[in-house]
């Protein structure tokens, strides 16, 4: 594969986009890790680059990543969508966001195996697809 795959990382907490990255990082090849820590810095990142996935930190300061899949949603269908919480049966009740996109915190690391393996299968895998 040619092309990076850039995930986008949305936390309020530096240290865990730094775990995030590391992880995530270490067990996809081609697939490079940047953070930012509001909802409003993610819109405006993926305004202006190129972003192949979201993951979201559940509750972020003021808003939650929710609210950022609601207001992206619209406008990027198709752009794959992590949320991260520290709940384990948080009840998503999004349109298009369904339960197998939500990780638990209280499974890190282990949780970053599964983790790879989607962004591999659903963004990674549709990049391979296009060249």
């Amino acid at each position: 594969m040619s092309d990076l795959t850039r995930v986008l990382c949305v936390d309020d907490l530096p240290d865990f986009i730094e775990l995030h990255r590391f992880q995530i990082e270490r067990r996809c090849q081609n697939v490079r890790v940047s953070g930012v820590q509001t909802v409003q810095a993610a819109i405006d990142r993926i305004h202006s680059q190129k972003v192949d996935c979201v993951i979201a930190d559940y509750q972020l300061s003021g808003e939650t990543g929710l609210d950022l899949y609601d207001r992206i949603h619209d406008e990027y269908p198709d752009l794959p969508f992590y949320v991260f919480s520290t709940h384990r049966n948080l009840s998503v009740g999004v349109d298009g966001l369904d339960t197998e996109s939500v990780y638990s915190k209280n499974d890190i690391p282990d949780v970053y195996d599964r983790l790879a393996d989607d962004i591999e299968q659903t963004v990674v895998g549709v990049n391979e697809a296009h060249i």
